[in-house]
């Protein structure tokens, strides 16, 4: 099982699915979401994201919306900023062999106290391979899957708690790859 080093996002048209490309120390490894597999990875997230935030937690009902909002827009921020060196270092490596894309049939998560873990599965039992992310990291794929969900005008109901409702317009199809190092 590969463990991916840059995740990034785009929308096939074509097949009407998201594809993460995923980049491990040895390969490029294109891997096709459907529809309903997106809903319920994203609606599973936005809970755990709820969950893990210690102070949305404790604070009043009436203000948890609004900590996990403010808690989302400064990790989205936070790795948005980090991520600028890292697309120019990614430019420097060597090109990796690109494996053919495969189509997702089921993603296990693995919550722990900080961090959380996607394994991605194509049929079969042996997973392909996983991403590790920090609780910043996990706003910033909540936010680029719902953006991206939005860009493929997938419609309703695409699982968005109010937290996450109040974020800026999708990309345009012609702007930048999301990408995560």
């Amino acid at each position: 099982m590969d463990d991916i080093r840059c995740l990034s996002f785009r929308f096939d048209p074509a097949e009407d699915r998201l594809v993460f490309v995923c980049r491990s120390k040895q390969v490029v490894r294109p891997l096709l979401i459907t529809r309903r597999l997106v809903f319920l990875l994203l609606g599973r997230l936005c809970e755990l994201a709820a969950q893990q935030n210690t102070l949305a937690r404790q604070a009043d009902p009436g203000w948890r919306d609004d900590v996990l909002s403010m808690t989302h827009a400064r990790s989205v921020a936070k790795v948005d900023e980090a991520q600028q060196d890292a697309v120019a270092k990614a430019a420097d490596e060597p090109p990796l062999p690109l494996m053919e894309a495969v189509l997702l049939t089921r993603i296990d998560l693995q919550p722990d106290a900080r961090r959380c873990s996607l394994v991605f599965f194509a049929g079969g039992d042996a997973p392909l391979c996983r991403v590790r992310f920090t609780q910043t990291q996990l706003h910033w794929f909540v936010s680029r899957l719902h953006k991206y969900c939005r860009k493929a005008e997938w419609g309703n109901p695409v699982p968005e708690p109010t937290w996450l409702q109040d974020e800026p317009p999708a990309p345009a199809a012609s702007g930048p790859t999301s990408v995560l190092h």
